[in-house]
């Protein structure tokens, strides 16, 4: 049996295939996602904090003198949007609507024009002013739960904008987050990803308290880099004892001493 070392996030480890280093306990945590121990979540969390070195994007809604209103403006963007798509209209609209006041003022056919290159225009425009009006009215909110309440945000929206407008400890999970933490972790039972409990509890464990924004932020571009929904980059994962990686390299070795 192989010599024993730890990793990076406290995990033992053994030599896997081609030598490489692969968590050799605790596998049995893939079953479920709410059976994941102490141990595999820090170890998680560390790779993917660490992984942000690397996969960091960068986008005009993450600059570190944002106001609120451009992190709220970016996330109602970002809904059924790339990343890259709102990123070519952020600028433009938070130059022409510069606040709330200047969003609701706007007349609706130039907000939609604003925003038709990310389609949905007329949807779009609609709950933006919609937003800017209630926001205008009572103020911002900073708590997830409150800001659930208001126009046109969600559970994920909500839980995001807490995270790194207040740095309250909440986990949003949207298709992205949802993916990497079952490939890891195991599925979830549930088919909306709002109500699984397992998943909700798995999520709101990894989020480390001193920076929920931060962890968020490296989560989603871990998502978007390494464990893609297509071709995940499962040679370049730092996380240990990943379910959907051995699977995968197990298939590719197979796949090999087939071809040879």
């Amino acid at each position: 049996m192989p010599k024993s070392e730890r990793t990076p996030g406290g995990l033992p480890q053994g030599e896997g295939i081609s030598g490489e280093p692969v968590a050799t306990s605790h596998l049995e945590h893939a079953a479920r996602p709410a059976s994941a121990c102490a141990e595999c979540r820090a170890a998680f969390q560390c790779s993917v904090l660490r992984s942000a070195a690397t996969t960091r994007r960068s986008f005009p809604w993450r600059r570190s003198e944002r106001s609120s209103y451009e992190l709220v403006i970016a996330e109602v963007l970002l809904q059924q949007t790339r990343a890259e798509q709102a990123a070519k209209v952020f600028p433009t609209l938070v130059d022409q609507c510069p606040d709330w006041l200047g969003l609701a003022s706007t007349p609706r056919p130039d907000l939609e024009e604003l925003l038709r290159p990310l389609g949905l225009q007329r949807r779009r425009a609609a709950a933006l002013q919609a937003l800017a009006r209630v926001v205008i009215e009572r103020g911002l909110p900073a708590r997830a739960s409150e800001l659930e309440a208001l126009p046109g945000v969600g559970q994920y929206m909500a839980r995001a904008i807490a995270a790194q407008l207040s740095s309250e400890v909440v986990a949003p999970i949207d298709t992205n987050v949802a993916r990497v933490l079952e490939r890891v972790f195991g599925p979830r039972r549930l088919a909306d990803i709002r109500h699984d409990p397992d998943l909700q509890a798995l999520a709101l464990a990894l989020v480390p308290p001193s920076d929920p924004g931060g962890y968020l932020v490296a989560l989603l571009d871990f998502a978007s880099a390494i464990c893609r929904p297509r071709a995940p980059r499962c040679h370049e994962c730092p996380a240990p004892a990943c379910r959907y990686r051995r699977e995968s390299m197990n298939s590719c070795r197979k796949s090999e001493t087939r071809a040879s």
